[in-house]
């Protein structure tokens, strides 16, 4: 089992993924339909900067083998309602980090930093 496929199988747990927020006429956001994935998450108050400069307290990071951005949401467990706001422990991305894997340049983790307070 190569360095990758070793990281991959011990992100064990399920996450469902809200991705591609979009600002409607109305001024109110829609994501993509929710996306299960595996991730590990640990619950850990960090400081964070996000791209703008802002510092900001972090609860968690999840650790995921799909690219995550900014402003989209997590959550632990699975769920198929289509605004991540509704659901209770939904978590919001606040900064989002690519990390290459042990011996490879185009194999990557992405980390995401997440806003807990908002469950």
């Amino acid at each position: 089992m190569g360095v990758p496929n070793f990281i991959s199988k011990n992100l064990v747990q399920d996450l469902t993924h809200w991705a591609n927020p979009v600002t409607g006429g109305s001024g109110t956001d829609t994501f993509d339909a929710p996306v299960s994935i595996k991730a590990r998450l640990e619950e850990k108050n960090e400081v964070v900067v996000t791209h703008s400069g802002e510092e900001l307290v972090s609860g968690g990071t999840a650790i995921t083998a799909i690219n995550v951005f900014e402003g989209e949401y997590l959550y632990l467990g699975t769920s198929v309602e289509t605004d991540p706001r509704k659901v209770p422990g939904a978590m919001r991305i606040l900064v989002a980090t690519k990390i290459p894997q042990l011996r490879s340049t185009t194999d990557f983790l992405y980390r995401a930093h997440l806003n807990m307070d908002e469950q």
